[in-house]
């Protein structure tokens, strides 16, 4: 029987929870700090046990840990998840600067096979969509690519105060580039090896924040010789789209809505090539159900993928201190 161990229960956590019970997981509890502002309704309380002591809670046993607290916080409970070999699915990024993945890279492989990062998009049919478009070349070679996501960060979590969130603050890993991480990863995914990157990240707007608000980047891959990405905190709708050009023709997606078009050059005709009404929890439920059933499949995020991503990151960050390309290796 699988023990499930939440640390901490916003509201990252409380949709991982609520995608285990939908998957029938009924051993469930969490570390609970009480710090953050995202309440937990009665119904969901009455179905997690809480611990409030970090030792109580390993006592439990959990054969599985999800680590949902601030970023600044993931290296702790990594080390303790493998220290206990324990089962470990972390959020996006894996941790907050390069000298903590470093740590996590100097654990054994076997060691490293215990855990998987949460970037669910992966798990989402408009980009499985898209990567099998790719990789089976149905449209040609990739000619270039861009991809733009943003939220106004005031509308995020409306329970709380915008300032005091943790994507608010420097000191607990926050910022644009790392919370909307996923077009990172996704970038990897979809178009391969990140080759090289050029990039602006900074903080523009007059949001009460410490943090980048705004990043553009230009990324070569392995299969996109370019491909644009633009991050920011302020879309006052979420906006989750981009532009694939193919030799044949031109691909856009907006996920938010679920649908593709594509227009051939040939034709001349733009078609629906794709639409899907499935809900934002479907992609949660796949990817815990990878997570709780040890599926190591391409689709789950592993550790090593993660560091990359958060490799990643820091190159971006690096670029924009030093206003050059940045090659890796």
């Amino acid at each position: 029987m699988n023990r499930i161990l939440i640390i901490g229960l916003g509201s990252i956590g409380q949709r991982h929870v609520n995608a285990l019970l939908e998957l029938g997981e009924t051993e469930i509890a969490a570390l609970r700090t009480n710090k953050g502002q995202k309440k937990v309704g009665p119904e969901l309380e009455q179905k997690v046990l809480s611990f409030h002591i970090e030792e109580e809670a390993l006592g439990w046993e959990p054969t599985h840990m999800i680590i949902s607290n601030p970023t600044s916080l993931h290296i702790h409970y990594i080390k303790l998840a493998e220290k206990h070999n324990i089962k470990y699915f972390v959020e996006k990024p894996v941790c907050e600067n390069l000298s903590e993945t470093e740590e996590i890279s100097a654990m054994s492989e076997k060691k490293l096979k215990n855990g998987i990062v949460g970037y669910q998009l992966r798990f989402h049919g408009v980009f499985l969509f898209i990567k099998e478009c790719i990789d089976s070349h149905k449209y040609g070679d990739i000619v270039t690519a861009r991809m733009h996501v943003g939220q106004y960060l005031p509308f995020w979590h409306p329970y709380e105060d915008y300032r005091k969130g943790y994507y608010a603050q420097k000191s607990l890993g926050g910022g644009a580039l790392k919370t909307l991480s996923h077009e990172l990863d996704l970038a990897r995914f979809l178009f391969g090896k990140i080759n090289s990157i050029f990039s602006k990240v900074e903080k523009l707007s007059k949001l009460e924040i410490d943090v980048d608000d705004v990043c553009d980047l230009i990324v070569q891959t392995d299969d996109c010789k370019r491909l644009t990405i633009h991050i920011n905190f302020l879309d006052p709708q979420i906006v989750r789209t981009g532009t694939v050009y193919f030799d044949k023709g031109v691909m856009q997606y907006d996920f938010m809505k679920g649908v593709i078009h594509f227009s051939d050059y040939t034709t001349k005709e733009t078609k629906e090539v794709y639409n899907t009404n499935e809900g934002i929890n479907a992609q949660y439920i796949r990817q815990m159900q990878h997570f709780v059933m040890h599926d190591e499949s391409s689709l789950s995020c592993k550790i090593t993928e993660g560091i990359e991503a958060m490799k990643f990151i820091e190159a971006c960050e690096l670029s924009n201190h030093q206003n050059k390309t940045i090659c890796l290796d």
